[in-house]
């Protein structure tokens, strides 16, 4: 226990201002403080290893003032979220370090796939916006280095090879076999099919009957709504036959 703690609480207790409880607790209160601000010490001697740049009052090699800091008011309370506070930035500095396999590394292949994905649709003249959409390497890159989002790089460019997809098919023409050559003869039938069944005064009413040929192209467009699209024209054509 750091000796100043010690004098200074023992001189306390024996004046009568603190109970042998609370003599104890400022004890246990030195020592979580003298633990933390080694720890602290430790993390900034790694951190100056390993060239982060980290700086300010969180990020110093002076050990008593870590401790003045921890053993005012409640501090010691947090003194656990600090240090581990300083040990996630020092895993992002780690991870910062290039080399084959690293978090750098896995982040350098996601930002070129998301440019090289950019400007396909770009290409394509697809129209897609915002950050997800950018042709700036950096951007990415900065993106999938914070906190945990490399964990999600893959997942964000699988979202946008989808988006391309979706592009492409509509990009087809009348007559390709296309995705969207498939939803344009979906959305007529089901059209046709409303109309029928308004004309028989059947009284289907829902989405799925819908006077609309944009409504129902964007929802067979939607994902691989394209593969069970014959399956709702059949469902449609089953009710038409009940309605006579």
């Amino acid at each position: 226990m750091d000796r100043r703690a010690s004098v200074f609480g023992l001189s306390l207790f024996c004046a009568g201002l603190l109970t042998p409880l609370s003599f104890a607790m400022a004890k246990n209160v030195a020592d979580i403080c003298i633990g933390y601000s080694n720890t602290a010490v430790l993390q900034y001697q790694e951190a100056v290893q390993r060239k982060c740049g980290f700086s300010g009052p969180r990020w110093s090699n002076n050990t008593p003032h870590h401790y003045n800091w921890c053993i005012r008011g409640n501090n010691h309370k947090r003194a656990n979220v600090e240090n581990q506070r300083r040990a996630q930035e020092l895993q992002q500095c780690k991870a910062k370090a290039k080399g084959p396999g690293s978090v750098a590394d896995q982040c350098i292949k996601y930002a070129n796939v998301a440019v090289q994905q950019y400007q396909e649709a770009k290409n394509r003249k697809c129209g897609f916006t915002g950050p997800r959409w950018s042709n700036n390497t950096p951007h990415h890159y900065n993106w999938c280095i914070r906190g945990n989002n490399h964990k999600r790089a893959n997942f964000e460019n699988q979202r946008r090879a989808q988006e391309v997809q979706q592009c492409k098919a509509k990009a087809k023409g009348p007559g390709s076999g296309s995705i969207a050559d498939t939803c344009t003869n979906y959305a007529n039938v089901a059209v046709q099919q409303y109309q029928q069944a308004k004309n028989r005064n059947c009284g289907f009413t829902g989405p799925r009957w819908s006077n609309s040929t944009p409504h129902h192209f964007n929802w067979c467009i939607r994902g691989n709504n394209h593969k069970i699209a014959v399956a709702q024209n059949q469902r449609r054509a089953q009710e038409l036959a009940s309605c006579k």
